[in-house]
């Protein structure tokens, strides 16, 4: 599971969180001299507690992001919080939504306005498909921390859901413009792939190729990894798109793949059970 970096605030769902000065990390990662079926098994092996879920999940309300309030300091959770967080975080894994909601309503009464814990909230809300309560806590999630940017992103993404593409693009970029090199690199990368994926299936060949030489040229990353499934999906060759799929689940760490994986499953070309 992912584990605070920080003792005044939870990034327990940030899948790119970093590691802290006492040498807690968010992120798993196989050794670089394993052998690919060796890191795959690792991989395979951990349980990531809510990876992707926390920037991901969907609504259909479409109406802008939330203006940003001025930022109030975090308070730290407190130990019963935590524990009572961390079992609605297990809960939505499960996909028991109902169970999720009532651990985070026994969390609230022990502390209220954590961002982490209102989207936390939001997703579980969205999947019972409770569209409108679940952007009011999106906002609020904003409002207790206007710099947390899974909320944020959440919020932004309603378009993506709906196949308005532009406008999701238009959102993303907002966002992208706001990111601070070099701490949110991954994040960069992350939207840069989705602005990819708007523009390949809104049909624009040439831009969707702009897009793409944009994600990380240098390297083999798991958004140029992902960029080149959603081209092969695209062109009606899903069997080599399964198989780029595969091959990235035993590459890339698995909260990475479930998070660069997202957009491709919003589309239909990934099936799992996985929330």
């Amino acid at each position: 599971m992912f584990l605070p970096s920080s003792p005044q605030r939870l990034s327990l769902f940030a899948p790119w969180a970093r590691p802290s000065a006492a040498g807690r990390s968010g992120r798993f990662f196989a050794g670089k001299g394993a052998s690919r079926t060796t890191r795959c098994g690792r991989l395979a092996a951990l349980t990531v507690v809510l990876a992707a879920a926390t920037f991901f999940a969907k609504s259909p309300a479409a109406s802008a992001p939330a203006p940003q309030p001025a930022a109030q300091p975090a308070k730290a959770p407190s130990a019963e919080f935590m524990a009572k967080f961390l079992l609605a975080s297990v809960a939505y894994k499960q996909r028991n939504f109902e169970g999720t909601l009532q651990l985070l309503d026994q969390a609230d009464s022990l502390q209220g306005d954590q961002a982490d814990a209102l989207n936390l909230r939001g997703l579980a809300l969205l999947r019972r498909r409770d569209f409108g309560e679940a952007e009011k806590t999106f906002r609020r999630a904003i409002v207790a921390d206007a710099d947390f940017w899974p909320a944020r992103f959440n919020l932004a993404d309603l378009p993506f859901f709906f196949k308005n593409y532009t406008l999701a693009r238009m959102r993303y970029e907002q966002l992208q413009s706001e990111i601070k090199l070099p701490q949110q690199r991954r994040e960069l990368e992350f939207l840069q792939l989705r602005i990819f994926l708007t523009h390949l299936l809104e049909g624009n060949a040439a831009a969707a190729r702009n897009a793409c030489e944009k994600l990380n040229p240098t390297r083999q990353t798991s958004a140029r990894f992902y960029a080149r499934a959603a081209l092969r999906y695209h062109a009606g060759r899903p069997a080599e798109g399964d198989a780029l799929v595969a091959e990235g689940r035993c590459t890339y760490p698995a909260e990475m793949n479930t998070v660069f994986a997202d957009g491709l499953r919003d589309v239909g070309w990934i099936r799992e059970a996985n929330p």
